[in-house]
């Protein structure tokens, strides 16, 4: 956490720049590279007991995040610009039904965390909290997202789209 504000904090007073092609790279290249080092050293034991709880919360996160999309396109029609709404209906809604679920807070946070932002925010997010246990499936659930997140983004899109 303190890297990445001293980044913000260098870059807002032009020590760094704000891109640069070595920031793609290593979005690209070694972000995917250590996920995958890191899985490669799991627990899969572990793994999967932690895991499933935390896949139970990812597909109630993914739920939420589909129906705060089409909630905020109701209220606000094709003006949507910011995307305060659908995260506020996308927080609302998973909490109200990981409670609902009895799913441990940290499982449902994380989950979350990887349903909007993917895998590399939920895993820092998981390190800054010292959830060590999170941070694997936080990996895992935020790279299944991006598989089958894509096409059902898709398809929600072409919904909205065609209303």
């Amino acid at each position: 956490m303190l890297a990445i504000i001293a980044g913000m904090t260098c870059s807002s007073v032009g020590l760094l720049p704000l891109q640069s092609p070595i920031y793609e790279a290593v979005w690209e290249f070694l972000m995917p590279l250590a996920a995958a080092l890191l899985l490669l050293e799991a627990n899969f034991t572990e793994l999967l007991s932690v895991a499933r709880t935390t896949t139970v919360a990812f597909s109630v996160a993914a739920f939420a995040t589909i129906v705060g999309t089409f909630v905020a396109f109701a209220l606000l029609g094709q003006k949507l610009g910011a995307d305060g709404w659908k995260l506020s209906v996308h927080l609302a809604l998973s909490i109200s039904l990981g409670k609902l679920f009895r799913l441990p807070t940290q499982a449902l946070l994380t989950a979350s965390n990887a349903a909007v932002g993917g895998p590399a925010t939920a895993a820092a997010m998981c390190t800054s909290r010292g959830w060590r246990k999170m941070v694997t499936p936080a990996l895992l659930v935020g790279t299944l997202g991006y598989a089958i997140g894509t096409p059902i983004g898709m398809l929600v899109a072409f919904v909205l789209k065609n209303m």
